[in-house]
This record gives C-alpha cells, structure tokens and sequence, in this order.
C-alpha cells in the first residue's frame, strides 16, 4: 500500500513540475486536468504548488531590482501529503502562469464535487432524481447529481440557493434531522444568518420538520407569506401571487406579508395565501398510506372489469379482466376502481404501487391514475405510466412489477396555473379492444421505495 501512495505522489509531482516547466505531453496534460475533476487532494496540492511558485516569481523579481540583497533559493522543499518530496525552484514563464490560472478556472466552471466548506455546514443533499444546481456567492454553479453524492451527501452552507429543472428533484436533510423534498421547478435558499430559515422563491417542497423549541421555529419564506413550523409535516407551492400550504401532521401559523392577517393550519388542513382577501382554511381527508385490493372475495363493489377465476397464479383464486369501455366507440377495454373522493390512498414520493399481471403479446396497456388536489373535491387531472416492459410477456405468463408513484406522468390538458397536492381517487388500467384485455390477479400501494435517509415512521 505504501508503495502505491509513494508512486501516486511521484506521478503527481512529475505532473506539476512538467507543468511548471512547461514539458507536459499531450497525455499527462489529460491525465493533469482528469484528477483536478476527480480528486479533491489532488487539487489542494495543485493550489499550494501554484502559490509557492507564483511567491518564487516574486522573489526572482526583486532579486532583479537594483539594490537588492535578496536571494531566491535553489532548491525549495515541501512536504505534500503522501510524503517529503522535492521541488525544483524552476521559474514559470507568464505563458505558463496564464495557462495555469486558465486550467484552475475551468476546473471551477465545471465543478462537480464539493470544495472544502467556508461557514459551518447546515444540511446535506441526500439525494438527487436527475441534477440539482447549487448557487453559492462568488463561486460558479455547481451541478450535483446522484454520481456526484457521497455516502453521506452533498454538504451546505448557510446562504446556498437550490434550483431544480422539469422531472428534476431533490431530498435535503438539515442539521437538525429536518427533511426537505425539493420538487421540480423550484428555487428555494437557506439563510445566510441562521439555521431556521428556508425561502421558497418558486415551486415546491414538502418537509418534514424536527421538534423545535416556541422561541426557536423554523419558518419557510415565500413572497406572499410566513409559515412558522415547531416540527410537523407539510407541503408548500409558491406559485406567483399565491402560496398554498397544506399540513398532514401538527400544526402551523401562516402569516400573510402584505398586512400580517394569519391563520392557524392543522393535521389534513389546507389554507391559499394571496396578497388580499380572506385566509380560508379548508378541510380535506386523510387517506391511508396502504392499499390493496386482491379479488379473492369476487369483483369489489365499485369495480369495473370481469371476474376471472381460471388461468391465474398458484394460490390465487380471483382477478379482474379489462372489459370495453361504454362509450369508447369500441377503441379500449379497461378495469377500474371506483371513485373514491376521499381518495384510495395518500401520493408521498416514495409511494409505490406493485401490480400481478397478465396480458398476452403484442397488447399494452396504460396505468392511470384520476388525482384531486386538496382544495378541489371534484378530480382534474390524469396521470398515467407508460412503460414497454408492461406488454414485452410470453403468452399466459403472470408478472409483478413495482413502479414508484414518482414516475406516472401528467396528462390531458393543463389546467391554469399549479396547485397543492395530490390525491389518487381511481385507479384504472386500459388497453386497445383488438386484443384480449389485461388481467389484474393482484394490486397494492405502500411506501417500500423509501430513501436510506429517511428513518421517519410512515404515517
């Protein structure tokens, strides 16, 4: 082992002293710039080399001044982190200066691990669907994504602004064990004077927030209001001239910024915040985070489809076959749960739904889910999974898949503007009527994709 450290160290040292000679071969001018991206030790070095050799250029000036008694030294010895190794005092040209500072420069435009934190770290990325970007003052953006994260993540400081894209998310936890989802299209920054404070510019995230002390909250900033949280589950949208808040578990205070007006929202409580107007709060249910219907005991009530009794797995004694639908004009067949307003079951991002299933190639079929927000009683809006590993069976041969909630997709037309939350009111599965529809043995939803840093009991 030693032995390699020691070849390490002498390959880099070879590496710095030909850049500083400027004798770099096309190779070891790619293999320099590989570990400046890949290796934070490495880069440190390659800064505390860049520093003595610029002090030597100094020093060689003066030494030209007329009337100076100073002297640079021949030899200059450092001692790097795997070991004494020496430097030859060889002067850069200007030319060589300039490219060094040039390569520096581009490996921060590019950055893609973190550098050594400034101000006391306040939380880490655990983890990241896609990129997230991290803005931090007077350094270029960082992009992070899941090969960038560490076992322990991504850290923070007081002051980062985090920005996510379209299909693009983020779970943050703080210092104090808080849990931060950081949904898709959003900006949102810690403070840069304390560790209570987070300001949702736009977007959306849900948290759930660590007990706190009454003369401690944190509070979530938006333009429009302040929440102040002690510790307890919620979801906020910042949308322009509009936050919605919305909590599952204790109770928050909503303060209005335009006239300090504000509203108490607990457990499956729902309150908008506009600049004028009244803060109504409104109730909506609680749906359970486990489902699942196995048609053992025949069709449920509700159910669309055809029982089917024959053909099914070991140990199964019932399923539902997709029928046509009335209406279709013949085009598809479907099976359906009925439309539960309440809601069959709650949407949390590690949701996922597992399925037994039989459909006969080459036939497909859609995954839909009919969804309500929290202040909408009637359904709006349709999310469906498409995915062609669904339909790509043998003939009569039974599957199961688990497909996590964040992968259905929204569909249909686009309501104005966004809202808060979403609850699956009817679940369905369709096809085209030119085959033999999908048979369903099995179906149920629980939270098993839940992420290694969330230890938080499901509700």
């Amino acid at each position: 082992m030693n032995d390699n450290v020691d070849s390490r160290a002498d390959e880099r040292t070879v590496l710095l002293n030909g850049l500083a000679d400027d004798l770099l071969t096309p190779e070891q001018e790619q293999h320099l710039a590989d570990l400046l991206r890949t290796d934070a030790g490495f880069r440190r070095e390659y800064v505390r080399f860049c520093q003595l050799q610029t002090q030597l250029m100094w020093v060689s000036a003066m030494v030209s001044e007329p009337g100076t008694t100073l002297t640079a030294p021949v030899d200059l010895v450092v001692e790097p982190r795997a070991g004494r190794q020496k430097w030859r005092g060889r002067f850069m040209t200007w030319t060589t200066l300039v490219g060094v500072v040039a390569v520096a420069i581009a490996i921060g435009l590019v950055r893609t691990k973190p550098e050594p934190l400034t101000k006391v770290p306040i939380g880490v990325i655990a983890s990241v669907q896609g990129r997230v970007r991290v803005l931090r003052d007077g350094e270029p953006p960082l992009e992070v994504s899941p090969a960038s994260l560490s076992q322990s993540g991504w850290p923070l400081e007081p002051g980062d602004r985090l920005q996510t894209e379209f299909l693009e998310s983020a779970a943050v936890v703080l210092a104090d064990q808080t849990r931060l989802v950081i949904g898709p299209r959003t900006i949102l920054s810690l403070s840069e004077k304390s560790d209570n404070q987070v300001r949702l510019a736009s977007g959306r995230i849900t948290a759930n927030v660590a007990p706190r002390s009454a003369d401690h909250p944190l509070t979530f900033v938006t333009r429009e209001a302040t929440v102040h949280v002690l510790g307890t589950r919620l979801e906020l949208l910042a949308v322009p001239e509009r936050t919605d808040v919305a909590v599952t578990e204790g109770k928050v205070r909503v303060t209005r910024t335009a006239d300090e007006a504000t509203a108490d929202v607990g457990a499956a409580q729902f309150v908008a915040v506009t600049f004028t107007g009244p803060l109504p709060v409104i109730d909506w249910p609680l749906a359970p985070d486990l489902w699942s219907e196995d048609f053992e005991n025949g069709l449920p009530p509700g159910w669309s489809g055809r029982m089917v009794r024959e053909g099914l797995p070991s140990g199964s004694r019932g399923a539902v076959e997709a029928v046509a639908l009335s209406g279709s004009r013949g085009r598809l067949v479907a099976a359906a749960s009925p439309l539960r307003k309440q809601g069959l079951f709650a949407w949390h991002a590690d949701t996922v739904l597992h399925l037994t299933y039989r459909v006969p190639p080459p036939a497909w079929f859609h995954i839909n889910l009919l969804v309500r927000s929290y202040h909408r009683p009637e359904p709006l809006r349709a999310w469906c999974r498409v995915d062609p590993e669904l339909w790509q069976t043998k003939p009569g041969e039974w599957r199961t898949a688990s497909i996590p909630l964040s992968e259905f997709q929204f569909s249909g037309v686009e309501l104005s503007g966004e809202e808060l939350g979403r609850i699956p009111v009817q679940l369905s599965f369709s096809g085209p009527v030119d085959f033999p529809g999908v048979v369903i043995d099995e179906v149920r939803v629980d939270r098993s994709n839940r992420l290694p840093w969330d230890d938080s009991p499901s509700e």
